[in-house]
């Protein structure tokens, strides 16, 4: 889990590097930009199955979270 502010807002998101990954950090993977729908979360979209799709095809996976408006 990230978060970092970003021209006044908070972005978050989830970053998921298979271990494979990690153990060979020369090679260059893909990055995939996971969306979740409207009915679900960041949190939950991410616990389901990024973490096992990530690890079977060898890819960085980052799952963004929605920010609630501000103002």
């Amino acid at each position: 889990y990230h978060y970092e502010e970003f021209d006044g807002w908070m972005r978050e998101w989830y970053v998921y590097i298979p271990q494979s990954v990690r153990q060979n950090p020369e090679k260059k993977v893909p990055l995939v930009l996971a969306m979740h729908g409207y009915t679900c979360t960041g949190e939950i979209y991410a616990g389901n199955s990024v973490g096992t799709m990530s690890q079977k095809i060898r890819i960085h996976c980052c799952v963004p979270v929605r920010t609630a408006c501000q103002g």
